[in-house]
């Protein structure tokens, strides 16, 4: 295949791109492809190490990407080619630009470089830049180089009135022309030695190599997911906008009405001087790693601090925490989806995130633009403010329903049978509420359990107490979360420990593997990096990455079964959406009663086998009609036949 390079004279020149193994690049105007950026600037290295570049004019005032006829038809060629194999550093996004600017779909196999260095270690740097300086010792020269011209060009397209991005990297275009194609084919060549570079371990086999395998396949299922999106109500978004805008002058009011009102809320300093001082409230302390790893103990005015204060009363602590809530959900989440939001060819407004399969050290989905994972459940915070987000989620079109199936407390089985805890084996497979008995042996003494409304508060507590432990909580995050002091904190460690005595003997041998390896190993293979300070996360990363690993195998089952079920006609509306933590959400026609088993079916598989569970892991439906806030009970739930 030919490629065709044009110098700064327009002079074209023919490169050969032999090799069936290419990596590939572009260059944008920006990161938002579902809202204008474009790619224009293309860059490939073959297996053999040749070159080629392709670049495109941008108007500096439009910021319209063109390019001529023959060049696109060049690009499109490529990348319409199943018989290319292309290899892209965070090949979604280049994937998503071309798709969205060509109108074409990519082909071919698609290998993804930041997979392969995620796996091998999430621990460290995965972007490009950084990982090829540490592993192949690459200059990053040409970046710099780039950037500083780009810097210049900025300054003089001001004055022209040019149309300027925020971030200098969306501006590359403005820079000196040979700079940014060195800077692009550099990239191609930096990708490509990689490939190289992991390509050995890789065709090694084992663990590694079905790792790799099963992450391209759940960095494909997030694209159709993303490229699907989540549909909103334009309305709602417009509604809780002014409720949030009220709710925040309404709580500014009473701040004045308190003689708060000259105070900045965001200011440490002033609050402090506010709440020690003048109001002489009790001392909230934050304790922080110092230099020489020791620990510096200082007086704060954090969330926790203002919490406290606001459980005694304190009006003014209570109007900050609330007013703070609002401007949150306005900022992050409402005015995300506005600015994000767009509408689909169907007339649906709807969202595009970004899910990121390659972020956490143990290797779980996180999401941003907007981050579905963090939108809390209605009233779920004790801030007096309504926590309306999920109402601007809504199913897209008549008779369209969204079904979120949740897993049944996968981490407390992942911890109890990783672990082969006898007492919480036996709990879980009696199906007993295990927050709810220690909540008894607890606090039954000192609080009347007899009132639902004080059970559930201290279930929630033990549940909450169960993960900390899980996730290495020390004696003073089991006093926050349990709002005790330290006599106390210490009992409830000493009765969970002594309760599930082998999740204990769990975690102390994986803190001491930690310190010996640097690592531990999941059950599917899969090593979390753990440095030996920090030996205690060991637990928290084996029990989290578990779940992350279940997780994205059941994405994989639920779109294999909703994207190449035969007959497809079937399921022609069903869409996988979304994933949220230990939940799913999947867009269907409410007239298709089979969807609801098949995404059961899906999620609960035979996972339970690789972690020694001799029943699969239970997940539940929940359907949603109207929005996401109104989540209802699927009644009856989906039986499946074979549950061992």
């Amino acid at each position: 295949m030919k490629f065709k390079i044009k110098k700064q004279r327009k002079v074209p020149i023919e490169i050969s791109i032999e090799g069936r193994i290419v990596a590939f690049d572009t260059e944008t105007t920006g990161l938002r492809f579902h809202h204008g950026d474009a790619p224009f600037a293309f860059s490939f290295t073959d297996y053999e190490g040749n070159d080629s570049y392709i670049r495109g004019d941008v108007d500096p005032f439009t910021r319209k990407v063109s390019l001529s006829r023959e060049d696109e038809a060049t690009i499109v060629e490529f990348l319409e080619d199943a018989t290319i194999t292309k290899v892209m550093h965070n090949a979604k996004f280049d994937i998503g630009m071309c798709e969205q600017y060509f109108g074409c779909k990519v082909k071919g196999k698609i290998i993804d470089t930041m997979i392969f260095a995620h796996v091998w270690d999430s621990s460290r740097p995965i972007g490009l830049k950084p990982l090829c300086n540490r592993v192949l010792n690459i200059s990053e020269q040409d970046q710099k180089d780039l950037q500083a011209s780009v810097v210049r060009a900025r300054a003089k397209g001001k004055k022209a009135g040019y149309t300027l991005s925020s971030d200098v990297k969306a501006d590359y275009h403005l820079g000196d022309p040979e700079l940014c194609k060195q800077y692009a084919v550099t990239d191609t060549q930096r990708t490509m030695q990689l490939f190289w570079f992991f390509e050995e371990p890789y065709n090694e086999g084992g663990a590694y190599k079905e790792l790799v395998d099963m992450e391209h396949k759940v960095l494909m299922v997030t694209k159709r997911m993303e490229d699907r999106g989540v549909g909103i109500d334009w309305g709602k978004c417009i509604e809780l906008t002014e409720y949030y805008e009220d709710t925040k002058s309404g709580f500014l009011d009473l701040i004045n009405v308190e003689g708060y009102g000259d105070v900045n809320l965001n200011s440490p300093k002033q609050l402090a001087k506010v709440f020690y001082e003048d109001k002489l409230m009790p001392p909230i302390y934050r304790t922080r790693k110092s230099k020489d790893k020791g620990r510096a103990k200082s007086l704060t005015t954090d969330s926790k601090a203002l919490q406290h204060w606001a459980s005694l009363g304190d009006t003014f602590a209570k109007c900050i925490i609330a007013y703070r809530e609002a401007d949150h959900q306005l900022k992050n989440f409402v005015s995300v989806f506005m600015d994000e939001g767009k509408k689909d060819k169907d007339g649906f407004f709807t969202l595009h995130p970004n899910y990121r399969t390659c972020g956490p050290i143990t290797a779980r989905l996180s999401c941003t633009t907007p981050n579905l994972m963090n939108i809390s459940n209605p009233q779920t915070r004790e801030s007096g403010v309504s926590l309306r987000a999920r109402e601007c989620f809504t199913p897209r079109g008549e008779n369209t329903v969204l079904y979120f199936t949740d897993y049944s407390q996968v981490e407390v089985w992942v911890s109890m049978f990783l672990s082969k805890d006898e007492a919480g084996m036996k709990a879980l497979l009696d199906n007993e509420d295990m927050h709810k008995n220690m909540a008894l042996k607890l606090w039954s003494h000192m609080y009347d359990f007899s009132n639902p409304a004080v059970l559930k508060k201290w279930r929630k507590r033990a549940k909450f107490c169960l993960f900390g432990l899980i996730y290495g909580a020390g004696v003073g995050s089991i006093m926050d979360t349990a709002g005790c002091g330290l006599d106390e904190a210490k009992k409830i460690i000493r009765v969970f420990w002594d309760t599930y005595p082998g999740l204990h003997t769990y975690s102390k041998q994986l803190s001491e593997e930690a310190e010996i390896n640097g690592y531990v190993t999941g059950p599917y293979g899969r090593r979390y990096h753990v440095t030996g300070d920090d030996s205690y996360k060991a637990l928290n990363y084996m029990i989290q990455g578990t779940a992350a690993e279940v997780m994205k195998r059941a994405l994989i089952s639920i779109d294999k079964a909703l994207t190449f079920r035969k007959p497809k006609k079937k399921f022609k509306k069903a869409k996988l959406l979304l994933t949220i933590h230990d939940e799913t959400g999947v867009e269907a026609d409410k007239r298709d009663k089979a969807v609801p088993k098949l995404i059961v079916e899906a999620m609960s598989g035979e996972f339970h086998k690789m972690l020694g569970m001799p029943v699969r892991l239970k997940a539940d439906v929940e359907v949603v009609t109207t929005n996401w806030a109104e989540k209802e009970k699927l009644d009856p739930q989906p039986v499946l036949k074979d549950i061992t």
